[in-house]
C-alpha cells in the first residue's frame, strides 16, 4: 500500500515542481524497492534532482554513492561521484563512499580501489591511505599494473628505496618487453645495493643477465659485490663469465689474471694453472704469467711442466744473460729434481753455446761429466 501511495504522489509532485518533496518521496521509495536496477535508477534520479533542482550538492553526492552501491560496475555512477566531488571539493567523502562499496564486493572491486587510491593520493594527499587502497587492489589482482604504478609513485616521492625496489621487482616479473624488463631489474639492483641488500642486489643483477647475457655492466656490479663480501669463489665464477664476453683481448687478459691470482689464493693450484694458461693463450709473451705458471708447477712438483715453461722463456729471452740464466735453471732442475744427468749436461753445454765465457757452466759441466764418468767429454771440456 505504501508503494501505491508513492506511485500516486510522484507524478503530482513532479507536475507541481515540488522538487524537495519529490526527492524525499524518492528516498522513501527506496524502502519498498527490492530490485537493484530499480534502486540504482532511483538513486540516479535523486542525484540529478538534488543537484539541478534543489541545489543540494551533498545530497547529490550521497545519492550517487547509493547508485554505485546498487550497481558497482557502473562507470557512469563512478563518474558522477567524481564530477560532484570535484565541483564541491568533497574528495574525502567521495573516497570514503567508494571505499565502502569496494569493501563489500567479492568481484569487480579493483577499479573502485584504484579510484579510491588515486583520489587519496592526488586529491587528498594521503599517501598512506592511497598505498593501502592500492594494496587492496593488488590483494584481488596481484598483477594489476596500475596499482603497482601507484605504489611506485608513492615510494619514489618518499625516497623509500626498499619499498620502491619491491614494487619494481613485481613490475619486472610481470613485464613482457625485454628492454623494459631489463631497465626495471637494473633499477631494482641499484636500489638494493644502496640499501645494503647484497642478496637482493645479486638476485636482481642475475635477472638482468638472464635478459641480456652479453651486457658486461651487471657482471661488473656483481663482481664488486662479491669483492666487498670477500666471497672469492663467487667472484672467480663471475669474473669467468665476464671474461667470456670481454670487450677485447686486453680486458679479457686483465680478468683472467685476476682469476688466476684468486685461484692461487684459494689454494686451487690446478685451476690457477688453467687460468694462467688462458692468460698465455692471449699473450704468449707475458713474463708474469710464465713465472706464475713455473711457480705453480714447481709447487706441484711437475718438473716436466716446469721444463716446458722454461723452454718457452728461453725462446722469449733476448739477451745472452737472460738465456744463460734460463738454461742454468733448466740444468739444475734436470739434475736435482728429475735425476736426468744427460739433460742437465746438455743444458750447460747450451749455456756455453750462448756465452763461451760462462765460468760457472764450465765448473758445473766438469762436475757432472766426472759424475757420469764421461772422461772423453771431460777432456774436451778442459781443452775448451
Amino acid at each position: 500500500q505504501r508503494g501505491v501511495i508513492i506511485d500516486t504522489l510522484e507524478p503530482l509532485y513532479e507536475q507541481e515542481r515540488d522538487w524537495g518533496r519529490l526527492v524525499d518521496l524518492l528516498a522513501a521509495k527506496l524502502a519498498v524497492a527490492d530490485d537493484h536496477h530499480e534502486r540504482a535508477a532511483i538513486y540516479q534520479r535523486i542525484a540529478n534532482l538534488a543537484e539541478t533542482r534543489i541545489g543540494d550538492g551533498v545530497r547529490a553526492l550521497d545519492a550517487a554513492g547509493g547508485w554505485l552501491a546498487e550497481d558497482p560496475t557502473s562507470a557512469e555512477a563512478l563518474g558522477e561521484i567524481d564530477r560532484l566531488a570535484a565541483l564541491q571539493g568533497r574528495w574525502v567523502e567521495a573516497a570514503a563512499r567508494v571505499a565502502g562499496v569496494a569493501g563489500v564486493l567479492d568481484d569487480g572491486a579493483v577499479p573502485l580501489w584504484m579510484y579510491v587510491g588515486t583520489v587519496q593520493l592526488d586529491r587528498v594527499g594521503d599517501a598512506d591511505a592511497a598505498a593501502a587502497s592500492f594494496d587492496r587492489a593488488l590483494a584481488i589482482d596481484d598483477e594489476h599494473g596500475p596499482a603497482l604504478e601507484g605504489l611506485e609513485r608513492i615510494h619514489r616521492s618518499r625516497g623509500n628505496a626498499a619499498g620502491l625496489a619491491a614494487v619494481l621487482a613485481r613490475r619486472a616479473r610481470l613485464a613482457f618487453d625485454p628492454p623494459a624488463k631489463q631497465a626495471l631489474w637494473t633499477e631494482v639492483a641499484g636500489l638494493r645495493e644502496r640499501a645494503g641488500d647484497d642478496a637482493g642486489a645479486i638476485a636482481a643483477w642475475e635477472a638482468v643477465i638472464d635478459i641480456a647475457d652479453d651486457d658486461r655492466e651487471p657482471l661488473a656490479r656483481l663482481a664488486a659485490i662479491y669483492e666487498r663480501q670477500g666471497d672469492r669463489r663467487a667472484l672467480v665464477t663471475t669474473l669467468g663469465r665476464a671474461a667470456r664476453i670481454a670487450a677485447d683481448a686486453a680486458d679479457e687478459k686483465r680478468l683472467r689474471v685476476r682469476i688466476a691470482e684468486l685461484e692461487r689464493g684459494l689454494g686451487d693450484l690446478a685451476a690457477a694453472g688453467v687460468a694462467w694458461q688462458a692468460v698465455l693463450d692471449l699473450d704468449p709473451e707475458d713474463g708474469a704469467a710464465l713465472t706464475a705458471l713455473e711457480e705453480l708447477h714447481a709447487a706441484g712438483k711437475d718438473w716436466m711442466a716446469v721444463q716446458d715453461i722454461l723452454t718457452r722463456r728461453l725462446e722469449l729471452a733476448r739477451s745472452s744473460s737472460d738465456k744463460t740464466a734460463v738454461l742454468a735453471r733448466m740444468a739444475r732442475i734436470a739434475e736435482r729434481e728429475r735425476g736426468a744427468l744427460d739433460d742437465a749436461i746438455g743444458h750447460w753445454y747450451a749455456a756455453l753455446d750462448v756465452d763461451n765465457a760462462q765460468l760457472a757452466a764450465y765448473g758445473e759441466l766438469e762436475r757432472l761429466l766426472a759424475k757420469g764418468q764421461r772422461w772423453h767429454d771431460l777432456v774436451e771440456l778442459l781443452d775448451r
